[in-house]
Formats: structure tokens, C-alpha cells, sequence
């Protein structure tokens, strides 16, 4: 099946995706992003941000990082048992 042409430019697929495929694809790419979050230069990277920040920027970050762990916590409890 051919789309219309865009650019002058027609674009056909030659294999169709499912919606399983796609899922798989979508937790493949979730998995892949938070390895690289782990990552030795990433975690340097963040190190050198945080040495950068005041006490007052890290004290409000750790509540603010608190309270959405709790708030979301509670949440997704609440759906859980609803």
C-alpha cells in the first residue's frame, strides 16, 4: 500500500506492523533509555550538575522528589484498589 506523494516523493510499506510489534518496540526502546541513564558518563554528568546546585536548590528538590513519589504512590494505589 502506497501513501500519496509528499515532496514528489511516494512512500510505500512494504510490511505492516501490529499493535504487539509496536508494543515490543516501544518496551525495547523504554529498556534502552533507562540503561543509558545509568550510565558512567551520565552519572558524572548529573554529579557535576548537582555540585553545581545551592542547599536551598537540593533541599527543595529532595521534598519536591519525595512528595511525587508519595503522591504517586498513593495514586496508582487508589486505581489499583478502585
Amino acid at each position: 500500500m502506497c501513501a500519496g506523494p509528499i515532496n514528489n516523493v511516494v512512500f510505500c510499506s512494504t510490511r505492516s506492523t501490529s499493535p504487539l510489534n509496536e508494543t515490543i518496540k516501544g518496551i525495547k526502546e523504554n529498556i534502552r533509555h533507562g540503561l543509558s541513564l545509568v550510565s558512567p558518563s551520565n552519572i558524572k554528568k548529573t554529579i557535576r550538575d548537582l555540585k553545581q546546585k545551592t542547599y536551598g536548590e537540593l533541599f527543595v528538590g529532595f521534598f519536591k522528589l519525595f512528595f511525587s513519589i508519595f503522591y504517586y504512590t498513593g495514586f496508582s494505589a487508589y486505581w489499583l484498589v478502585k
